[in-house]
């Protein structure tokens, strides 16, 4: 064993191929932050990014399309031609993907780098290693859980499924017969990183680059970029939105840009996991396979002759076992689900992660939305002849205005109107009010929201005096259709408090970032309306609400409805109608949510901006040219669309029917 290696001769081509989870990301952020110190020093960073992982994707990547293949091998060689340049200094390639690569594509990096490359695998502790390796793939968009992976990780079988995967990646004994065939053992080396000497990771790398001492240190690197572990709380939560996204949302643009950057990247930034949340290690019963598996590739290590800086028998430790209960936690503490969704607020309103860059936006294109139809008439086919149903309210979706439901009946013969029930009509009010960033307690928003002075305002209670103006109006335009009242029961069902309390977070920290209402309305409208669809967002504990805050609003029901035509149909049913008593949630403790409501809101912001940001591909600005700010960017938007919601909500809801 060694400690720090001699440099590397002048020339040579340093191959970091990994592993997956063993401080790679350290080492291509110190190079990177330190480019121009490795080029005074005689050595080499090419690119400008992080790492090569992009560059390298042709050698590592299966087969995704023919399209995607000729773009991954055309960026290959650009890459390899770069590598052709600057022959005299000392180059560092840093991809962890390569590990894993067949023999075919390691004989063609080791062509491309030319001369007698080198190659250096980093490693540690494989029992340590597995937690780590595991939330990799479900940062890859997978959604098994930790321990069914472990059975197949550690089944007979390894030249299938994730088994292969993994194999491929961390077999370490592998990993330098392999690359030592392709080169040779004198020009393998595996640096076994040691938590009793933090410093060894740079000085290894500093050494073979003919490096100063300290050339590669970095302080302060904060947890995103370090890509720190998620807790058994956090990886729950993203495994569950894993598996709820649709197609289209899982998507790999979609995905990066607002889970792994968004979800992901939020939590990793701004919050510091307690150990209360669970500690992922390995369970009991799988220490001794891994353990086996180590010592296996410890003996093949020894044999293929490579060197080696550090102790490789640590690479079979054992590792304090997982004490957890389980490592698939039914709720979660509240503020994972409200860093989770104020990253993918951060990522669609482009404040880059946590919101970091919220302060720079300033001369960013926005998205532009329409502002002129209320979201059920935009999205409503036009009604030739026919029925029509028209829902009077306050909520997202519902129509406000008497022109505008005149507007989306159209020449109907039929009009049905709907009146949502006072209780569930201040429920929707109120969830309109969260979308938007209200932070008062319900109580005081309801004595605003149900005052004469806030009626037809964002967030607020409709005038009842809409319900006769519309039928007036239905009447003027279509004096021939037949106008039907209908009045919704209550349903007695309100959003549940720990999600309220998530969202009102949420749009407390985008405000508090500058963020406007109009931009990250839309997105937590979706949040609502995807969590209000599962059972684990909806509460029907609810109790009376204070009497005398809805008096004014109901006694104008009571003028509304002495102006309407005795001849209508459903006028019946109507006397109740202006007695109606408002509800109010019951006070619960908000500092844990489910963990199923929690990825339902995670999954409507993301279906949200999927689709505003979709939409802003098909509307021209202005000056003819595409929209190119993100999704909930959007000036004088009109509230969300209720149409993309249920198209997105149509799914989950199958998906829910058929459990």
């Amino acid at each position: 064993m060694t400690d720090r290696p001699t440099a590397v001769p002048a020339g040579t081509r340093l191959l970091h191929v990994g592993m997956h989870k063993t401080a790679t990301t350290v080492v291509q952020n110190a190079a990177r932050a330190h480019r121009d110190d490795l080029w005074r020093h005689g050595a080499w960073y090419p690119g400008r990014g992080k790492d090569h992982i992009d560059e390298t994707r042709a050698l590592w990547q299966d087969t995704v399309s023919a399209e995607i293949e000729v773009a991954n091998e055309e960026r290959w060689q650009e890459f390899a031609a770069e590598l052709r340049r600057n022959t005299d200094r000392r180059t560092l390639v840093s991809a962890e993907h390569l590990a894993g690569m067949s023999e075919s594509s390691r004989r063609r990096l080791v062509a491309a780098a030319g001369g007698e490359p080198h190659v250096v695998i980093t490693a540690r502790p494989l029992a340590a290693m597995l937690p780590s390796i595991w939330q990799q793939f479900v940062k890859e968009r997978r959604t098994v859980g930790f321990e069914s992976w472990l059975e197949k990780v550690f089944s007979a079988d390894r030249d299938r499924g994730m088994a292969k995967v993994f194999w491929q990646r961390h077999d370490l004994g592998a990993l330098a017969e392999g690359w030592a065939r392709v080169t040779a053992p004198d020009r393998v080396t595996i640096i076994m990183l040691d938590k009793r000497r933090p410093e060894l990771l740079n000085d290894a790398f500093e050494g073979l680059l003919g490096l100063p001492g300290g050339t590669l240190a970095t302080e302060g690197l904060d947890p995103y970029r370090s890509n720190r572990g998620l807790s058994v709380e956090e990886v729950e939560l993203l495994r569950r939105v894993n598996r709820q996204l649709d197609g289209a949302a899982n998507s790999g643009g979609h995905y990066f840009r607002l889970v792994r950057n968004g979800l992901v990247g939020g939590m990793q930034l701004r919050r510091r996991p307690g150990l209360d949340e669970g500690v992922l290690a390995v369970p009991g019963r799988f220490m001794e396979p891994a353990q086996d598996a180590a010592r296996r590739a410890i003996a093949a290590v020894r044999e293929s002759g490579v060197r080696i800086i550090g102790d490789v028998d640590t690479y079979a430790d054992p590792v304090r076992p997982a004490t957890v209960e389980s490592f698939e936690p039914r709720d979660v503490a509240a503020d994972v689900a409200v860093e989770a969704v104020a990253g993918i607020v951060a990522s669609s309103t482009r404040s880059g992660v946590g919101f970091e860059r919220a302060a720079q936006r300033a001369d960013a294109p926005r998205f532009e939305g329409e502002a002129d139809a209320p979201a059920a008439a935009r999205d409503a086919d036009p009604v030739r002849g026919g029925s029509a149903t028209v829902r009077l309210g306050s909520g997202a979706g519902a129509i406000a205005t008497a022109a505008d439901a005149v507007a989306a009946a159209s020449d109907a013969t039929e009009v049905t109107l709907r009146l949502p029930h006072l209780a569930d009509d201040v429920f929707a009010a109120w969830e309109r009010a969260l979308a938007r960033g209200e932070d008062r307690s319900f109580d005081e928003w309801l004595a605003w929201a149900a005052s004469s002075e806030a009626w037809g305002s964002p967030g607020a209670l409709v005038d009842p005096a809409v319900v006769a103006d519309a039928v007036e109006g239905l009447r003027e335009a279509q004096p021939q259709a037949r106008i039907v009242l209908s009045v919704e029961p209550a349903s007695a069902l309100c959003l549940r408090p720990p999600a309220a309390a998530v969202l009102r977070q949420v749009s407390a920290l985008a405000a508090h970032r500058g963020i406007q209402v109009d931009e990250y309305e839309e997105l937590l409208a979706g949040a609502i309306a995807t969590v209000k669809a599962g059972p684990s967002g909806r509460s029907d504990r609810t109790e009376p609400a204070s009497a005398d805050v809805t008096v004014a609003h109901q006694e104008a029901r009571r003028r509304a409805l002495a102006r309407l035509p005795r001849d209508l149909v459903g006028i019946d049913a109507m006397t109740e109608w202006p007695d109606q008593a408002p509800s109010r949630p019951v006070d619960v403790p908000t500092d844990r949510i489910r963990t199923s409501a929690a990825a339902n809101l995670c999954v409507g912001t993301i279906l949200a901006s999927r689709d505003a940001y979709e939409a802003s591909e098909h509307n021209p600005d202005d000056d003819g040219t595409l929209g190119a700010a993100p999704p909930g960017a959007g000036r004088n938007r009109a509230p969300a669309s209720a149409a993309p919601v249920a198209r997105a909500l149509r799914g989950l809801v199958d998906r829910w029917r058929r459990r």
